[in-house]
């Protein structure tokens, strides 16, 4: 048996133990650490093959897994591979450059409600036809050079011969192999953050061009926004963080004193089941609520959960979105901020959610917008600033 078939057999025997539960790249880690016999490139090609398969979204009509594992790596991977060439040989030389030109080589005809069932639940702000095509293509890799950095941070790549390309909010964007461990000292020079990302930090300036005093992360996550804040306004915020899950809030302090970044107070806390952390806390001029979501607008990075998703759970995250800004609303002063952001790009999440606040608390709308990334190869985002009358 060939190694192409080797990958083959693994990557289809990975896919017919998947039943999404665990992140992809979880359940991959523990397949291989119980299947030691994989070399680190093995590994590499199996992975990717796995990750193919889930970009096809929800086509169906293929003879077998293996014969939508070779389709879709053709499809999916940007040039034939080694893989392909060798089990489809006479699909080389007729696969173009766009992932459109590929389908057609397979015999398979394109229709974006089938890849993706529920593009009426999207926003009319992003393009569905780009939004389904955006998932065949793996986003690339972006990072935030910090304040004063990116000098450093050039020379530092091109001394590895990194390709890399100067973007907008002082971002680079990288092959999404990039070991940046080995190159640079990652947050304190630069934080891996995506284009869209980074750029929601220009928004918040924009309609915010000062702020002074306690800002509330509320769902901190790694910290990846609060580092943004504090570069966005140094010396002149002192950070609050919070988040549901201990271990979580334990990684974002590792990454704090890495940055050189420090939280006034930061705790656990269910904001769900709470109207105020029970604690005394000043009250804050800015609270940034990055809120729990679908996380729709990044499946292109995360191709399984697309796979497996059901439309029922919008509403669910929607009335949990809502229920979070409630509860922590009172802490904000009078003309403070409320930023609401989520990587969704369904309507229930965003649009809706805002509309709610306004009708029930004393807020106006400063600004709102979607950030497309579906054509630039990085993720789509919603934000909104609102302002506390």
């Amino acid at each position: 048996m060939s190694k192409y078939h080797s990958y083959l057999n693994s990557s289809a025997s990975v896919i017919t133990n998947y039943v999404g539960t665990i992140p992809l790249s979880s359940f991959l880690k523990e397949y291989f650490k119980k299947n030691k016999k994989f070399g680190s490139r093995d590994r590499k090609e199996i992975s990717a093959l796995v990750y193919q398969y889930y970009r096809l979204g929800h086509y169906s009509g293929y003879s077998s897994i293996e014969e939508r594992i070779i389709c879709a790596d053709f499809i999916c991977r940007g040039s034939a591979s080694a893989f392909v060439q060798h089990l489809r040989p006479d699909w080389i030389n007729k696969d173009g450059s766009l992932p459109k030109n590929r389908l057609e080589v397979t015999g398979i005809k394109w229709n974006e409600n089938v890849h993706t069932p529920w593009l009426n639940r999207l926003t009319r702000h992003i393009d569905h036809s780009m939004f389904a095509w955006s998932h065949l293509l793996q986003p690339d890799l972006f990072i935030r050079i910090r304040p004063g950095k990116k000098e450093k941070v050039i020379n530092a790549l091109e001394g590895k011969q990194i390709r890399w390309k100067d973007e907008q909010y002082d971002c680079i964007r990288l092959p999404v192999q990039t070991k940046l461990d080995e190159i640079l000292t990652l947050n304190r020079d630069a934080v891996v953050q995506d284009l869209s990302s980074s750029q929601c930090g220009l928004v918040i300036k924009e309609s915010i061009p000062k702020i002074e005093g306690w800002v509330w992360d509320v769902c901190a996550a790694s910290g990846g926004k609060s580092i943004l804040l504090n570069d966005l306004y140094p010396g002149k915020i002192k950070l609050i963080v919070s988040d549901i899950r201990p271990s979580i809030l334990s990684n974002l302090q590792k990454r704090f004193l890495e940055a050189g970044v420090n939280a006034g107070y930061h705790f656990v806390a269910d904001h769900l089941s709470i109207t105020h952390p029970k604690r005394a806390l000043p009250p804050v001029e800015a609270l940034l609520i990055d809120a729990p979501c679908t996380g729709s607008g990044t499946w292109a990075r995360t191709p399984e959960q697309h796979y497996f998703f059901n439309d029922s759970c919008i509403q669910d995250y929607a009335d949990k979105q809502f229920n979070i800004c409630l509860n922590v609303f009172d802490q904000l002063k009078a003309n403070g901020y409320l930023i609401y952001i989520t990587c969704s790009v369904f309507e229930d999440e965003n649009e809706k959610v805002v509309e709610k606040l306004l009708s029930q608390k004393p807020l106006r709308l400063v600004h709102s917008q979607y950030i497309d990334g579906t054509q630039r190869r990085s993720d789509s985002m919603f934000i909104a600033i609102l302002q506390k009358d």
